[in-house]
């Protein structure tokens, strides 16, 4: 299987060759879990049971499970942590090495869509254009900035993930 074969170069690749040993200081206190507002609301995604499975080496299993994909970089695990383990930056170069051996999910794909098209995740609906000229708020105005955007893109190696569709 693909996974196999090119795991290892790619957690060096993205997190260099002590990835795994930084997540061993961990003594699963369950600090991050208690303050992450994801765990609040799907109690099967569990920063904790991440973290643990890494340090036990069990990436494949992390990377083909799509509860990876919740976690919504709020980095109140990062900022819990009482050993300093940077649970978000983990899990994020974890999402960086499950897009580069599986699908990423729609919703993702969609939503990097739209960022190379606005500059933004979502739409402004025409309620938010409402309730802004309700409270005397401007318009949000439509700016163009599709050449700022496909840097970013290109940057960060997002391009490569709208080239696939």
């Amino acid at each position: 299987m693909k996974i196999e074969k090119d795991l290892k170069k790619l957690i060096e690749e993205i997190g260099g060759k002590d990835f795994q040993k930084k997540v061993q200081v961990c003594y699963q206190c369950g600090t991050c879990v208690g303050g992450c507002p994801v765990a609040w609301v799907n109690e099967n995604f569990n920063p904790r049971k991440i973290i643990l499975a890494l340090s036990r080496g069990e990436i494949k299993d992390i990377i083909t499970n799509d509860l990876l994909w919740f976690c919504c970089y709020c980095h109140t695990c990062l900022e819990r942590c009482p050993q300093k383990i940077l649970v978000s930056e983990i899990i994020a170069k974890l999402k960086n090495i499950a897009a580069k051996v599986r699908d990423i999910p729609e919703g993702y794909i969609n939503e990097l869509k739209m960022i190379a098209k606005t500059g933004r995740t979502s739409s402004v609906s025409s309620a938010s254009e409402r309730r802004r000229d309700i409270l005397n708020l401007p318009k949000i105005s439509q700016v163009s900035v599709e050449k700022e955007i496909n840097k970013i893109l290109e940057e960060t190696g997002s391009n490569l993930f709208l080239e696939k569709e």
